[in-house]
């Protein structure tokens, strides 16, 4: 079985914290994720597990799954400490920019790898309706999806926040 196989095993597994030894292994720049403290009301898992619960949130949909494991990777490589709280300005550029170094190195195919990077290089910006036009419907689509996986890594109450503005787009997406 080849790594990339490997991983997908991994991401489709019912519990994929068994395999997160083989995962820092495979992607060494996940490890800096652990116990990397996020300080902020929004959060309430360390990075790593935010990651967890936002691949545990996904469908079975593996390229999707991959997109939730590396959107936040560049988060411990940007931050900027104001006192007790944590920012992670720039942090998706990062992110997007080391994953697809990460993506290279697994040989993900030329266009999901594209489509990949956008998804996680766009992940926490806000949506524009107005730029969505019938070319790009499916994409924004599939970023509606990142979006609402990553919601459910957040503090709860803020997760239900940002459900209840991701739920007004789904229905205007329809």
């Amino acid at each position: 079985m080849n790594t990339l196989d490997k991983i997908y095993d991994y991401l489709l597994s019912d519990n994929i914290l068994l395999y997160e030894n083989e995962l820092f292994e495979i992607i060494p720049e996940l490890k800096y994720e652990k116990n990397f403290e996020q300080r902020s009301e929004w959060h309430c898992f360390d990075v790593w597990g935010h990651t967890i619960a936002t691949i545990s949130a996904c469908d079975n949909n593996v390229e999707d799954r991959l997109v939730m494991l590396l959107h936040d990777i560049g988060k411990p490589f940007s931050y900027q400490d104001d006192g007790n709280i944590r920012h992670f300005k720039g942090h998706a550029q990062k992110s997007a920019e080391m994953a697809k170094k990460i993506l290279d190195r697994l040989n993900i195919p030329e266009k999901n790898k594209n489509t990949m990077i956008k998804l996680i290089d766009m992940h926490s910006t806000k949506i524009n309706i107005e730029s969505i036009d019938a070319e790009n419907l499916d994409f924004y689509k599939r970023l509606l999806k990142i979006k609402i996986y990553d919601a459910k890594g957040y503090e709860e109450e803020h997760s239900k926040i940002i459900n209840e503005e991701l739920d007004k787009l789904q229905k205007i997406l329809k």
